[in-house]
């Protein structure tokens, strides 16, 4: 076990220092004025927004980003943000849907989970406290989608998780895409802007 975790620490290390050389040969070379570089830096983070959980990456992009371009970083995040929220949750909705086949209402699950056949596949998988835990999720995002949807990006969860996971596990009668992106998206933009630009 300490072998393993030497190991582990060693890399890290190692990964960190290549990080920080490839920051400093950045710096250099990045011009925080050309439009083509803001596009370029836009870009890379796509990848970042298909919902798989990559912890940190997306905020020490973000942090980049803000070193690089000063207060031009604002603009790029925002829009970055603009395709990142929206992104993942339709693809867990596609996911949820089975590429289109299923509807929105299920009968119950064995458990008492309603829902897309993809989340009564995934209840399977959770322990009956989480299942339990999702029914009053399910009725609060109900009574106040935006609002709900708002708050649920604090989430201490990898930035695009979120979104995929309610696009996966809550209905669109519950959740409509209108209201997710009206509550998400400023939740996401004031939450990278007030922690990754400083």
């Amino acid at each position: 076990m300490v072998v393993v975790t030497l190991i582990v620490g060693l890399s890290l290390w190692k990964l960190a220092t290549y990080v920080l050389q490839l920051f400093h040969w950045a710096e250099h070379r990045v011009d925080r004025r050309s439009h083509w570089h803001a596009f370029i830096f836009f870009a890379v983070t796509i990848p970042f927004h298909f919902g798989l959980p990559v912890p940190l990456v997306h905020q020490a992009w973000a942090v980049a980003i803000g070193c690089f371009f000063r207060w031009r970083a604002y603009p790029i995040l925002v829009a970055s943000l603009s395709v990142g929220v929206p992104l993942p949750f339709l693809i867990g909705r596609r996911l949820a849907s089975g590429c289109g086949k299923a509807r929105d209402e299920s009968p119950e699950s064995p458990r008492g989970f309603s829902g897309p056949p993809a989340s009564r596949m995934i209840q399977q998988f959770l322990p009956p406290s989480m299942v339990a835990y999702l029914s009053p999720l399910r009725r609060a995002i109900a009574t106040r989608p935006v609002r709900s949807s708002f708050l649920i990006m604090w989430a201490p969860l990898p930035t695009s998780s979120l979104p995929l996971l309610l696009g996966l596990l809550i209905p669109a009668h519950e959740l409509p895409f209108g209201s997710f992106v009206l509550g998400a998206l400023p939740s996401k933009v004031r939450h990278v802007i007030a922690t990754d630009c400083h």
